[in-house]
């Protein structure tokens, strides 16, 4: 049996890149939100009155079951918690003088920071 080593995410060797990505976004924010929650020793119950959810629900995201939840929900929760987010988003230099490659020249990082409630 042959070994096999990834690098970088597990998803872009299984996924194309767009379910990929949002895949390692869900699975990043589902990590966070169960680090803030074993690090506060709440109870599920606890955790789902602050997320506003069901404690099936909370259940269901502290055992990782993440594709019951979209990278929308996920961030809601981890608003609600008061967990701070940053999405960075990059434009890939590509081969210059193509359509991206333009695009990236004129176009700089946008950086968006959400505020917990």
């Amino acid at each position: 049996m042959k070994n096999h080593i990834t690098k970088g995410s597990v998803f872009n060797e299984l996924f194309g890149k767009e379910e990929a990505a949002d895949l390692e976004l869900r699975s990043q924010l589902l990590i966070a939100i169960r680090e803030f929650s074993r690090k506060s020793e709440m109870t599920q119950g606890e955790l789902s009155e602050m997320l506003r959810v069901s404690q099936a629900r909370v259940s269901d995201l502290l055992s990782g079951k993440i594709d019951k939840f979209s990278v929308s929900m996920l961030i809601k929760f981890a608003m609600r918690i008061g967990l701070h987010i940053e999405i960075v988003v990059q434009i890939k230099p590509s081969k210059k003088g193509s359509p991206s490659a333009k695009a990236a020249s004129k176009t700089r990082t946008v950086r968006k920071k959400m505020k917990s409630a």
